[in-house]
């Protein structure tokens, strides 16, 4: 089968929050029409979103960003949640639907990430299945939050996405 060119998309936290506290649905929605305009032109597109600690932080009453890990991978949960939710909700109003596909430091080494038998392959499927993946990773104690950009390089290093979009602010 003759796959659709594919882009590996990083939006980044400025561009999809209200001035830093919470999600901008309004802002989403049009990630969203973009998105779905180029599907319609045959571009495949995985998603690499940030938001969820700033999203987790609103909803947690935070009004600074803390320093400990255990409390960064506490608000990326709870934020999480609502950023699926925005996502799901507003790529479903064009007929199409997301799924996370969710890594850990173990499998963001470059053999790992988008092998045949693993994220590669979901990746794949859940594009022939006309889902939205959104790829997200897990923290742990060894993985800084200032290695937030690590799986975009990995990413660059697999045959699934010859073009890598980071769109930040900055």
């Amino acid at each position: 089968m003759m796959r659709n060119k594919c882009w590996v998309v990083k939006i980044g936290s400025a561009l999809l929050t209200n001035n830093g506290v919470g999600i901008d649905k309004a802002l989403i929605a049009r990630w969203a029409e973009q998105i779905v305009e180029l599907r319609a032109q045959k571009i495949d597109v995985i998603l690499v979103s940030s938001g969820s600690i700033v999203e987790g932080m609103k909803r947690l009453g935070w009004s600074t960003k803390p320093n400990d890990v255990h409390k960064l991978q506490a608000a990326a949960a709870v934020g999480q949640m609502g950023l699926i939710q925005a996502y799901e909700s507003l790529f479903a109003i064009h007929d199409v639907h997301t799924a996370q596909i969710l890594l850990t430091r173990e499998n963001l080494m470059p053999s790992v990430i988008f092998n045949d038998e693993s994220n590669e392959a979901i990746a794949k499927d859940l594009l022939d299945l006309n889902f939205i993946p959104l790829l997200d990773y897990i923290e742990d104690k060894q993985f800084s939050y200032n290695e937030e950009h690590y799986p975009n390089a990995i990413i660059l290093e697999t045959e699934l996405s010859p073009l890598l979009n980071l769109l930040n602010k900055n």
